[in-house]
C-alpha cells in the first residue's frame, strides 16, 4: 500500500531524501514519502465505516 503513487507528484528533479530512501525502501512520489500517517488514518476510517455498516 505504501508504493501507491500520489497524483500530481513528479518523479523527476532533485531528490533531497535520496539517502533516506535506501533506509526506508521507498520511492519518490509515493505514500511512504508522506510517512505512516496517511496509511494509519486510512485504516482507521475503513474500520469506522465497516463498523457503521
Amino acid at each position: 500500500m505504501g508504493e501507491i503513487p500520489l497524483y500530481g507528484i513528479g518523479r523527476g528533479g532533485v531528490d533531497p531524501f535520496m539517502y533516506l530512501r535506501v533506509i526506508f525502501a521507498s520511492r519518490r512520489g509515493t505514500l511512504l514519502e508522506l510517512g505512516i500517517g496517511p496509511i494509519v488514518t486510512a485504516g482507521l476510517i475503513l474500520q469506522l465505516l465497516a463498523g457503521a455498516r
